[in-house]
């Protein structure tokens, strides 16, 4: 009867962390190129010969997996917003490295660099674009040629990453890669002018959410059932004594 009680109280956790997921996709339904999460949890029995701490021969596993699915494109009109339709991140440049990115309302810096909100400087193919001074107008093609006044100054540089698994959220909607130097990405089509959308929808977070909640109340349902067979038997034993 404690084991099932155990067992009961074991499924509670990983509902509760799993809400936890679905609440931030929610609350970034309006992020520019939000890739939504999803964690897996596994019910693992525990070899009888381990000596890994378990919960009476059971132990629990759980697995974030990101959804890199392509949001929808939304038009803006800004020249230095940038999205990309098809395979591919964008790269910046942080304090701690090279960071991958879907897209965001760039700008550029008195000095001509073209910069997202948090001062990183975009890449291209010799490093930060930057745009001569004086420059009217400001073109980035589909293949991420950027043109000052019709003149091609850089491309942006565009790469893909082969096991996104291998991919690690940071803040402000950017991934930074595990090991290794991502591959030059070769299906894409950058998009000026457009901002990538969430993946995530309203609807089927509300319906996910809805569904652990359920679970989440079943599997307090069977705690105090089992919390009354044990009570139960408890005083059984003491009236007999």
């Amino acid at each position: 009867m404690v084991k099932g009680l155990r067992h009961a109280a074991l499924a509670l956790i990983p509902r509760i962390n799993q809400q936890a997921v679905v609440s931030n996709n929610l609350a970034n339904l309006n992020t520019t190129a939000f890739k939504k999460d999803r964690l897996f949890v596994e019910l693992l029995r525990v070899p009888e010969d381990s000596t890994a701490p378990d919960d009476h021969g059971f132990a629990l596993s759980e697995r974030m997996v990101t959804d890199f699915g392509q949001g929808s494109l939304r038009q803006t009109g800004a020249p230095l917003d940038l999205a990309l339709s098809g395979e591919g991140f964008f790269v910046v440049r942080t304090a701690s490295g090279e960071a991958l990115t879907r897209g965001a309302s760039f700008h550029l810096t008195e000095q001509g660099q073209i910069v997202n909100s948090l001062g990183e400087p975009l890449l291209g193919s010799g490093g930060a674009i930057t745009i001569p001074l004086g420059t009217t107008t400001l073109t980035i093609g589909a293949d991420g040629t950027v043109s000052a006044d019709t003149k091609a100054v850089d491309r942006v540089r565009v790469v893909s990453v082969e096991d996104t698994n291998r991919l690690e959220k940071i803040e402000a909607g950017r991934y930074r890669l595990d090991q290794g130097l991502p591959a030059p990405a070769s299906d894409f089509e950058v998009r000026q002018g457009f901002l990538e959308s969430s993946n995530a929808t309203g609807i089927e977070e509300m319906t996910t959410m809805m569904a652990l909640f359920r679970e989440y109340e079943a599997a307090q349902r069977a705690m105090k059932i089992q919390g009354e067979s044990v009570g139960t038997a408890v005083n059984r034993v003491g009236r007999t004594a």
